[in-house]
This record gives structure tokens, C-alpha cells and sequence, in this order.
């Protein structure tokens, strides 16, 4: 399960202001760590699935195709700095990364500390 969620961009002369995430938010209950990972041009990352933790993913930089694997089917999701989201990864849903751009980064926050036993990796999911 996935859910996709607007996020505030304010546009100023100097340079944009992207909010992230805020106690206040009811979807952000805790936080575990926070992790930014670069993605070069054309690169795939994953396939990944969290058993426990609760991913909050965002693209400040760049352009990067989500793939999410729900029910049966694969789903994309482009997420680029023109587009602020925040998307969130509950457990128990594959997920992976595509760079379309030449500088990418995610932000990826955690609902709990990461711990290698947690997740469970595949280069395909075929």
C-alpha cells in the first residue's frame, strides 16, 4: 500500500523552500533516521520491502520513477523537483528507484531505526 500526499513548495527569488514532514502531520506518527541517497543517471535501485518500517520518500532534487508492486501489478510514479509529493511505503510493499535525471536525490525517512534484517532485497521481482 501506497499513499501520495502533496507537498508545500514556496517560491522565493533567492531560492524555493520545500516543506518535508512536521510533528504535526497525521500521517508521521515517530522517527527512526533519515537517509539521502543519490541515484546516478539512468541507474536502477532495488527491488526492496520493509517488514516493519513505514518509508516517507521524496525527491528535492532531480527527477525519479517510483516503481511500486501492488497487488499484482506494477504501478510508476515519476517524482521530480516540479512535482513535490511525499509518498509513503507501508510494510509489506516492494518498491524500487529509477534516476531520470543526471543529479537525483531521495529523502527517505524511517518510522524506525534501519536494520538489515528488516528488509528483504531482489534485483527483479520477475
Amino acid at each position: 500500500m501506497i499513499k501520495i500526499i502533496n507537498l508545500k513548495k514556496i517560491n522565493k527569488k533567492d531560492g524555493d523552500l520545500l516543506k518535508y514532514l512536521d510533528k504535526k502531520n497525521k500521517f508521521f506518527k515517530k522517527f527512526g533516521e533519515t537517509y539521502f541517497s543519490k541515484i546516478k543517471y539512468k541507474r536502477f535501485k532495488g527491488w526492496f520491502k520493509h517488514k516493519k518500517n513505514k518509508c516517507f520518500l521524496t525527491v528535492p532534487i532531480g527527477s525519479v520513477e517510483i516503481k511500486f508492486k501492488l497487488k499484482s501489478k506494477i504501478k510508476k510514479l515519476t517524482i521530480n523537483d516540479n512535482s513535490y509529493k511525499l509518498v509513503i511505503i507501508y510494510p509489506g510493499t516492494w518498491y524500487s528507484f529509477y534516476s531520470l535525471s543526471k543529479n537525483s536525490i531521495i529523502v527517505n525517512t524511517l518510522d524506525n531505526i534501519y536494520e538489515d534484517h528488516e528488509v528483504i532485497k531482489k534485483k527483479s521481482l520477475e
